[in-house]
């Protein structure tokens, strides 16, 4: 319930700040709500409110009843923790329980961010 209210709270007051939402940045914005969409799941959201000629940006006016009623159908339910142990337990393989700074830039720059947020959201 927390999440949900902490969505509403930075959908409505935060967002609106502008008027358009460039495109790429959908995803994060919705998996900074809390939510983790598949990339299918994604796209069929984009699609959902974007303008019929695409611009590469979203008007906030469609986005936010869309995006309101994803967190009030709690959608994209958050990551079970399970799951997020198992993520990184793949990128542990000497099960040390943690990744060094190295590890992590390494993972961040040569896999890449979509590659990484792609195996922690399955």
């Amino acid at each position: 319930m927390i999440l949900l209210l902490l969505g509403k709270l930075i959908v409505t007051h935060f967002v609106p700040l502008f008027t358009t939402l460039y495109i790429v940045e959908i995803g994060t914005i919705i998996r900074s709500l809390g939510c983790c969409p598949s990339e299918g799941e994604l796209q069929d959201l984009i699609a959902e409110v974007e303008e019929e000629e695409p611009t590469g940006y979203i008007r906030f006016e469609k986005f936010l009843p869309v995006m309101t009623k994803v967190l009030l159908e709690r959608r994209y339910r958050p990551i079970p923790e399970d799951t997020l142990l198992r993520a990184f337990e793949v990128l542990d393989p000497a099960k040390r329980g943690f990744l060094s700074k190295e590890e992590l830039i390494k993972y961040m720059t040569e896999e890449g961010e979509s590659d990484l947020l792609l195996i922690l959201c399955q």
